[in-house]
Order: C-alpha cells, then structure tokens, then sequence
C-alpha cells in the first residue's frame, strides 16, 4: 500500500527522443555528439552538468525497485524542489470539557497541538568505470550494463539504509530509531519512541512444558497495534527468523505459521496477517529486535529527489570512462505508533 507523490509526466515524443541521445552521450560524450542530438539533451540536463537517466531502461527502474522491498511497502514522495520536508505530525488529542446545561459557564479546555518531522535528502553515488574500447567494439548494450550496475548498488544500499540507516549522511532506519524502544503503551510513551513486546525468551519463542510453542507474545504484539493500522499490517522478518518462526506448533502439534505460494503471489501468514521478508532485519539473538508488525505505509516516509543524474568523465583517466551516477533519497519512521516490535528476550 506504500503511496507515490510524484512529479508530472513530461512530453513522451521529447522523452524518447532524448532517450536515444543518451545512449550516444554515454558512448561518446556530449562533446562528441552531432548538434542536433546534442539540443536533445536539454530535456534531462541537470544544473550540475550531469544527465538524467531516462526511465526507459527498464532495467535500470526495475532493478532498483526489486532489491528495495521497503520502498514498496513505505509511503513515498518525490521531490522537487529543496532538501528536506517537514511533516505535520499531531502528537496529542484535544480534551472534552464535559457535559453541561443550558445555562451553565464553559471553561477553556486543552488546544491539540502540532508538530514538524522534518526529512532530510541524502546523496548517494556509484561510479563503474568503462574501457574506451569497450565503448568503441562492444557487441553488447554497454549503456544498460552501466546503468544496471548502478541501479544494483545505489537499490542495495538505499534498502539497507531504510532499515539500518544511522542517519548520518544518509536515511534513519527504522531498526535505529527502535534502539529506544520501551514497553509502555501508547498513552504513555513519548511520541516518537517505539514500542517492544519481549518475546519471553532470549534469543527465541519460549517453549511449554508440553513442546508446543508459547506464541502469546505474537498475540500480545497485534494487541498493542491500534485498530486503524491493523488493516494493512504486517510481520517484518529475515529468512533466519522465519525460520524460527515457522517451526512454531500449538498444543495440538499443529503449525501456528501458514506457508504461502510464491508462485502465484500469496504470502507466508502469522495469526491472518502475511510475512515480509526484509534480510536486512537481524538473525535471531538475545535481546535482537528481530519481528516487527505493523503498517509500514504508515510508519515509514520515504523523500525522493526523482531519477538517477549521471556525469561521463573521460579525461581524469586516459583510455577510461567513469560514469557518475548519484541520487537523492531521504527517509525516516516517521509515525512510531504504527510499527511494533518483538524483542527476543525474557522482559
């Protein structure tokens, strides 16, 4: 259910044309192109002098939203113009003043107020470096190679940076804002600090004196997720935990965890709700938050600068061309009632 706020489309005759003169531009350099193709670049020139790869090399697109799971599941906005956003974010409710009679005086009661999440844009860069005769013989599409290996490196690295990030020159992950995670319920917590649910073991689910799994803890999970954000919930897991997860069995022997078909798009369930897989979540270990369920759309804001910008560089290195591609992405949790987590541990 993660949301797009995009930019326009722009004309697609001028789109495809400049998207042949791309290529020629990453074979032979702007200086090199005839002046005709050359008045074509303008459509995705950049300020900074580089180019906008265009959306028609599929593999390119496509690659970068394969390997980044989380930019599917958060809610997205491009961006334009600047290098932050500010959100709104209504941390507190407004309080009743009781009932009265007709007649009776009414006194002032509390006024709900508003506060700013602010998200930063962070550049990230990828620089292959291509023989001048690979670009002069090859019987291959060497400009789809070039933008693959980008696309494969930046969508890496950007996932990992949703779910790990420290914030530093690049996105807050969600796992790091959950370092300050507590036990206290939503009327009590600070707004902005998640919440944890021990799982009653270290490092695992405990087990009953029977051998069946003691899952109360999923239960105690969903419980402390709010009504609103249970409609589109979901467990966040790596294949190690689901693992784990997946051997899980009631008093009766039977699993507790529904195996899915890949094949036709169904996933793996958890007491109803489905399993995303997110490797970047860590292996299971004592006091790891290893499980998280909530609405990930509503929990994780992700703040693009549109596209991919690329700068051909073949003077620094003679024979060589470099090709520098970089991108502006920026995302935080930026709703810490919408995402729980399980902590594998005893309290």
């Amino acid at each position: 259910r993660g949301e797009r706020r995009d930019r326009p489309a722009i004309d697609a005759e001028a789109h495809r044309t400049y998207a042949n003169a791309f290529g020629q531009f990453l074979r032979v350099g702007a200086q090199a192109l005839h002046p005709d193709i050359r008045a074509e670049m303008h459509v995705g020139s950049d300020p900074a002098g580089g180019f906008l790869a265009p959306n028609e090399r599929g593999p390119f697109i496509t690659r970068l939203f394969e390997v980044s799971d989380i930019r599917r599941l958060a809610t997205v906005y491009g961006s334009t113009y600047g290098s932050a956003m500010e959100l709104p974010i209504d941390s507190s409710e407004a309080a009743s003043g009781g009932w009265v009679g007709e007649r009776e005086a009414r006194d002032d009661t509390d006024t709900p107020s508003i506060g700013l999440h602010r998200v930063d844009l962070n550049e990230q860069f990828a620089m292959p470096v291509v023989t001048q005769w690979m670009l002069d013989d090859a019987d291959f599409d060497v400009v789809t190679w070039v933008v693959t290996k980008m696309a494969d490196i930046i969508g890496r690295t950007e996932n990992a940076a949703f779910v790990v990030g420290d914030g530093v020159k690049k996105p807050w992950g969600f796992l790091v804002r959950a370092q300050n995670a507590t036990t206290q319920d939503d009327a009590v917590r600070k707004w902005g600090v998640p919440q944890y649910v021990p799982s009653g073991a270290a490092g695992g689910i405990p087990t009953l004196a029977s051998g069946a799994s003691d899952g109360d803890a999923f239960l105690t999970l969903i419980s402390k997720l709010k009504k609103p954000y249970r409609r589109n919930a979901k467990f966040f897991m790596n294949r190690a935990t689901e693992g784990m997860v997946s051997k899980m069995k009631d008093a009766e022997g039977r699993y507790i965890w529904t195996r899915g078909n890949m094949a036709e798009g169904v996933p793996s369930t958890l007491h109803g709700y489905p399993i995303e897989l997110i490797e970047e979540m860590p292996d299971p270990a004592a006091d790891a938050l290893a499980i998280a369920y909530g609405d990930m759309a509503a929990a994780y804001t992700i703040l693009d600068r549109p596209g991919i910008r690329v700068l051909r560089d073949d003077l620094t290195t003679k024979g060589k061309v470099k090709f520098y591609g970089y991108r502006r992405v920026g995302g935080d949790l930026t709703n810490s009632e919408a995402l729980k987590f399980m902590r594998l541990s005893e309290a």
